[in-house]
């Protein structure tokens, strides 16, 4: 009996762990559109959620392995496809409509964007 109550108490506990983690990885992607959790895959690293001004329109900057430095790619929440680009990039990105500016907001079709949250965040892959 006390076997039988010992595996039952082991089983219960090992439920309770991968619900868990599987409530707080679906947590962190929750209330955004469903186009944008399609484009991610393994190689998204991280994804950032900007909101405009008035809070009205969001942005969501991708993150992957492959990233080219000073040029980001990210989707409105129209899952528009855009690029980003950091002042002083040495790159001039193609159909650039973004732009990074200093104090971390980013200049989008004539609106100013600033950092909300991370809606979904895994561990960077270390290629050697």
């Amino acid at each position: 009996m006390k076997k039988v109550m010992l595996f039952l108490s082991v089983t219960l506990c090992m439920v309770c762990a991968i619900i868990g983690c599987s409530k707080e990885k679906n947590s962190l992607a929750k209330n955004i559109p469903e186009c944008i959790k399609e484009r991610i895959n393994n190689q998204i690293c991280r994804v950032d959620e900007y909101c405009s001004v008035d809070d009205t329109l969001s942005l969501y900057v991708f993150f992957d392995e492959f990233s080219l430095p000073y040029i980001t790619t990210g989707y409105d929440e129209n899952c528009n496809l855009f690029f980003i680009e950091q002042e002083g990039s040495p790159w001039h990105a193609l159909y650039s409509e973004g732009l990074v500016l200093p104090d971390g907001t980013i200049a989008y079709r004539e609106d100013i964007y600033h950092f909300k949250r991370t809606v979904f965040k895994q561990k960077y892959h270390v290629f050697i």
